[in-house]
């Protein structure tokens, strides 16, 4: 383990985000709750320009905090942050700048042999939701599905499952819960991919909170 792995598992743990599990000699297994209110305080060292990077001992192919306020993501109106202000999303803009959104334990200097997204005992481990994606600061909460799809270590695909967001139709709405099914286990990738629907097409803004990972760092 490199002595960077090492402070960002001191870092979440601190932070009473994550819960050390028992450990094994091959591992030391770790379950965060990534809220992303420490975005400001982590440099991305790893991943394209303008993603959120590595974060929690994993790189997020997301915008995120003060990036998402001001792109196509967190709006003054539409869909409000679980735990605010920060969170993970991408839109049809940002998807130009970073391309598909995905999490991965597969990064230069990475110490996690895979993840999972799958917590037992976890009723809810993901927050998410929709808006339509505009160009200011009013957006307005939109029904999409999101689909995300699970690779193991090898690539192959493993896993994959579709939330559902149903707009109220309201100018504000809370984030829809929801939990990974018992196949995202023993993680390496997994992908990111929005349905607006006819009458959006692809303009449309996607919002993650308090997603939950379980980190299987190398010992």
């Amino acid at each position: 383990m490199t002595m960077r792995s090492y402070y960002l598992a001191l870092t979440a743990l601190a932070s009473g985000l994550a819960t050390a599990l028992p450990q094994s000699s091959r591992y030391q297994v770790f379950t965060i709750n990534n809220n992303f209110e420490t975005l400001s305080n982590d440099v991305p060292l790893v991943g394209t320009v303008g993603a959120i990077g590595v974060y929690n001992l994993l790189e997020w192919n997301f915008l995120g905090g003060d990036a998402a306020l001001k792109r196509d993501v967190t709006t003054i109106t539409g869909v409000e942050p679980y735990t605010p202000p920060n969170i993970a999303g991408y839109g049809v803009r940002t998807a130009l700048e970073v391309g598909t959104a995905y999490i991965s334990s597969n990064y230069e200097s990475s110490s996690v042999e895979y993840f999972d997204l799958y917590i037992p005992g976890q009723a809810e481990s993901i927050r998410y939701g929709c808006n339509a994606d505009t160009d200011s600061n009013v957006g307005i909460p939109a029904s999409c599905e999101i689909t995300a799809t699970g690779y193991g270590t090898d690539g192959t695909e493993v896993a994959k499952q579709t939330f559902s967001f149903t707009s109220e139709g309201g100018l504000t709405q809370q984030m829809s819960p929801g939990a990974f099914s018992p196949d995202f286990v023993r993680l390496g990738k997994v992908e990111f991919t929005t349905s607006y629907g006819d009458i959006l097409g692809d303009l449309g803004a996607t919002m993650l909170d308090n997603v939950y990972t379980r980190v299987y760092q190398r010992s």
